[in-house]
């Protein structure tokens, strides 16, 4: 059985600069994996700051399943004004950050 999914990813403060557009379109994503390697493969800087990512307006911790319709943010550490668990992309990669 073939399915298509469609996931809607939003970029906000610095992530959106580094992405050049606040929000895409992913098909055929089957885990919030793929997608993070999708998002790197269009945008390798991102994997030089921190964010946060939250599915469904929920900030998430792990790899919750995704579904065809969902939208995953990406925010950055401060966004809404609390600390947050800090998601890398890549642990090897050294972060750019504001200090």
């Amino acid at each position: 059985k073939c399915t298509h999914m469609e996931i809607k990813v939003l970029f906000f403060g610095d992530l959106a600069e580094v992405s050049g557009t606040s929000f895409k379109h992913y098909s055929d994503v089957n885990t919030l994996g793929d997608l993070m390697f999708r998002i790197s493969d269009d945008f390798p800087e991102i994997v030089h700051y921190n964010y946060r990512i939250a599915l469904n307006n929920e900030i998430i911790e792990g790899e919750p399943p995704l579904k065809s319709g969902d939208e995953v943010a990406f925010l950055p550490p401060t966004a809404h004004g609390r600390a947050a668990p800090v998601i890398r992309v890549d642990p090897e990669t050294p972060l750019i950050t504001d200090s």
